[in-house]
């Protein structure tokens, strides 16, 4: 769908909206799931025990104070590599928490920046989830959790329409070398974000990690495709995962009712992305 289709579907929603309450429309388009993990990690964890608290940024962003959550390794004697993960619209950090300890548990500095409350009429929205990632990377880089980053092991990612946030964070975080895109899909219409002109300047590695029967960011003729046209500066390897479908990329939420049937189950969805994730990464990174 094209940012003028997006636009024309929001000014639906806003009218309808308009007898029923914008706020309850709102909640029932992007609506926020409770935290729901899995009994075990889907993906081989590595050697380090890890911690997870929530950092609020030094300094408001649009008078608003927000923050990340981190996924801090232990006893790591040498400079950590940086693993930046960006939520899309009005979704929460715990979404794909499994990918966030695995990493961490192989030594990666993980952080999760927050993301506001969704809403069709905030014409800022996506550019406070790119301000509030870029404070987010700054600080982490800056020693804010303690430790040392390694300056040439930052990558960045996310999941749908965090993916293509994640692209046009490396353009504000030059530092940023590696990209991960998890099942990417298009926003309704960018608020705030020139999108387009972002991804022109995106010139760094990239993985698409898909799923076969994703009907919302399919590999063939859908959203991947678009965005691997727009970053032709960008090398890219895809990873398709057979059977696999949009939701399964995240926790199990009540949008499950949606997903696309298949004989894959979740589990081994996330098991196939978090590895090739990391395996991918470690190629980038020349790491063992």
């Amino acid at each position: 769908m094209d940012r003028f289709a997006w636009v024309v579907v929001g000014l639906s929603i806003v009218l309808i909206a308009g007898a029923i309450g914008l706020e309850i429309t709102e909640r029932a388009v992007f609506p926020v799931w409770e935290p729901n993990y899995f009994d075990s990690y889907p993906a081989r964890t590595g050697p380090y025990d890890f911690s997870e608290k929530r950092i609020t940024i030094d300094e408001k962003i649009s008078g608003e104070n927000y923050g990340y959550t981190a996924f801090i390794p232990k006893e790591v004697n040498k400079p950590l590599p940086l693993f930046i993960w960006i939520m899309g619209s009005n979704v929460r950090n715990y979404y794909q928490q499994s990918l966030h300890e695995t990493l961490s548990s192989w030594g990666y500095l993980v952080i999760v920046p927050e993301t506001p409350p969704f809403s069709f009429t905030d014409p800022d929205y996506h550019r406070v989830i790119l301000e509030i990632a870029s404070r987010a990377a700054e600080e982490v880089c800056r020693g804010r959790l303690g430790g040392e980053i390694d300056e040439n092991r930052i990558a960045a990612g996310g999941y749908s329409v965090g993916a293509s946030l994640a692209a046009f964070l490396a353009v504000k975080r030059p530092e940023i070398d590696a990209l991960v895109y998890w099942a990417p899909s298009i926003a309704p219409y960018w608020l705030g974000v020139e999108g387009r002109k972002l991804y022109s300047r995106v010139n760094i590695p990239a993985l698409y990690v898909v799923g076969e029967l994703d009907d919302a960011a399919p590999l063939r003729g859908g959203y991947t495709k678009e965005m691997q046209e727009m970053m032709p500066d960008s090398p890219s390897e895809t990873i398709e995962i057979k059977g696999g479908n949009h939701l399964y990329f995240q926790q199990p939420t009540g949008a499950d009712k949606f997903a696309a049937g298949t004989d894959i189950t979740r589990f081994e969805q996330q098991r196939i992305a978090i590895n090739s994730t990391r395996k991918w990464l470690n190629d980038i990174f020349k790491e063992s």
